[in-house]
C-alpha cells in the first residue's frame, strides 16, 4: 500500500517508464514549488489552505497527473502559481458561481470533473477537498478528501493496483483498492466512499 507521498512519489518514476516513452507528467518529482512562488501565491490567493500548501512546497503538481487525475487545474503556464491563478477566474470556468458557493477553488481535475479545495468553512471543512459534476454545474459536489494529501495517496493507490493488476485478475484489483480507502480513512464518509468505488469501477473494467 502507498501510505506517504515519499512512497507515491516513488512509484510515479516507475509509472512514468511504463510505456515506450519516458512520460514525464506521471512523475510527481520531490521537488516543489520554490518560496517565492509560494510567497507569490499567499500574496494573489491567500485563501488556499495551508494543508494544500504544504503538498504543492514539497512535491511538483504542475503539469503532473496520476492516471486520470491532473494535480493542477490547467498546463497552460510553466508555474503552479499561474495556473491557479488563471483558472480561478470567472471567465475561466462554468463552476465559478458554485465554487465560490462552497468556498473553494479549484485546483485539479478527473478527467472533465473539476476538483477543488475548500478554502473558507461556508459549507464544509477547510482543506477538504471536492469533485464537481462537469455535467451537471448545479449537482452538489462531493468531499472525496479530508485533505489534498489524502486524495493524492487514495488516487496513487488506484493507479498502482490498476498498475500491478491489469494483465490479471482487475476485480481483485478493486477489492484491494476499496479495502485501501478503508486505511486511508476515506471509507468513514460513506459519500466519499461511493464516489471513489465508481472511480475504481471505471478503472478496474
Amino acid at each position: 500500500m502507498i501510505a506517504t507521498l515519499e512512497e507515491l512519489a516513488e512509484h510515479s518514476k516507475a509509472w512514468a517508464q511504463w510505456g515506450r516513452r519516458f512520460y514525464e507528467p506521471a512523475w510527481i518529482k520531490p521537488v516543489g514549488c520554490p518560496w517565492w512562488e509560494v510567497a507569490w501565491l499567499r500574496l494573489r490567493m491567500p485563501e488556499l489552505p495551508q494543508s494544500y500548501l504544504q503538498v504543492a512546497r514539497r512535491y511538483q503538481l504542475n503539469g503532473r497527473c496520476i492516471g486520470c487525475f491532473e494535480l493542477s487545474p490547467g498546463r497552460l503556464h510553466k508555474s503552479l502559481a499561474c495556473n491557479l491563478i488563471d483558472w480561478n477566474r470567472p471567465k475561466a470556468n462554468p463552476h465559478w458561481d458554485q465554487v465560490l458557493e462552497h468556498g473553494a477553488r479549484f485546483v485539479a481535475s478527473n478527467e472533465a470533473e473539476p476538483i477543488a479545495v475548500v478554502c473558507t468553512p461556508a459549507k464544509h471543512v477547510v482543506g477538504e477537498v471536492l469533485m464537481f459534476d462537469h455535467d451537471l454545474p448545479a449537482k452538489e459536489p462531493v468531499v472525496i478528501a479530508a485533505d489534498f494529501e489524502t486524495f493524492m495517496l487514495a488516487a496513487g493507490n488506484a493507479y498502482a493496483l490498476f498498475y500491478e493488476y491489469r494483465d490479471t485478475n482487475l476485480a481483485a484489483g478493486l477489492s484491494e483498492f476499496l479495502e485501501r480507502l478503508k486505511v486511508l480513512g476515506i471509507a468513514n464518509n460513506p459519500d466519499s466512499f461511493r464516489a471513489w468505488r465508481q472511480v475504481g469501477e471505471v478503472m478496474f473494467t
